[in-house]
């Protein structure tokens, strides 16, 4: 078994994204940005995104299968998501 998608992504979600890097959303956002990581899918359907990337609602998701998800949620969201 490969470790290449979690080592070396080449899509990552991130549920529960937030465009403020102070938020535990925001933080893997603000960094994979600054890196100017290309296939990046944030996922959060109650905010919208004042920082340029698309915030996507659940029901809306239509992207490439992804690699890696970066789940930032609470602990009570987690499970449901």
């Amino acid at each position: 078994m490969s470790i290449d998608a979690l080592l070396k992504p080449r899509s990552i979600a991130i549920v529960g994204a937030s465009d403020s890097p102070a938020r535990i959303g925001g933080v893997p956002l603000d960094l994979l940005r600054r890196a100017a990581f290309q296939r990046l899918y944030p996922v959060q359907p109650q905010e919208q995104d004042r920082a340029g990337a698309a915030l996507l609602a659940r029901h809306r998701i239509d992207w490439e299968p992804v690699d890696l998800a970066i789940i930032a949620l609470s602990a009570d969201a987690t499970l449901p998501t």
